[in-house]
């Protein structure tokens, strides 16, 4: 008997020539890697690489795809509405909304220690790692990384209802040096 494992997360569009960034740990050894758009359009998709630092993948699908504005970090502002975007329990595109509430956070994970990263209070769940967290202009302020909410779904263990996303500053550099 063969069974598929698959794992549901989100990406966001950072090239238009189809480089898309997510969420590293679920990619690194995959056996295949599918992106689905917001149309419904399915790829098969590569693995371009991976940054160890922050935990960040980019993977690859050929097709042109709508590449979203990664913003300024001067435009991440403490206090400020923000939506995160995502694939909550597989329901592509849900959306919730929060504020931006704090950045420059570091949390543990495992063994591994993540700095720099921006504190929001949108409601994220299984799926939405990888996700986009925009600010009202509809720019990408940062990328989904994890939640406080439950340690079996991925979440880091401590206080609920806090999610920590990977600045677009950063994303940005990530990208471009795994993209060249």
């Amino acid at each position: 008997t063969h069974i598929q494992e698959t794992t549901i997360l989100a990406g966001v569009v950072v090239r238009k020539d189809g480089h898309i960034v997510t969420i590293a740990e679920p990619v690194v050894g995959a056996k295949s890697i599918y992106v689905r758009t917001s149309a419904g359009l399915e790829y098969p998709a590569t693995l371009v690489g991976v940054d160890e630092e922050t935990g960040l993948a980019v993977v690859k699908v050929n097709a042109p795809l709508e590449a979203i504005t990664l913003a300024a970090d001067e435009e991440a502002l403490v206090g400020a509405l923000v939506a995160a975007v995502g694939n909550s329990y597989g329901m592509a595109g849900s959306v919730s909304f929060g504020t931006l509430s704090g950045s420059d956070r570091t949390i543990e994970s495992g063994k591994k220690r993540y700095a720099g990263l921006l504190q929001y209070t949108a409601t994220v769940n299984p799926g939405d790692a990888g996700g986009l967290i925009s600010n009202i202009k509809g720019e990408c302020i940062g990328i989904i990384f994890s939640s406080m909410e439950n340690r079996q779904t991925g979440g880091v263990p401590g206080i609920g209802g806090i999610g920590f996303a990977v600045p677009a500053g950063t994303v940005r550099f990530v990208a471009d040096g795994l993209i060249g």
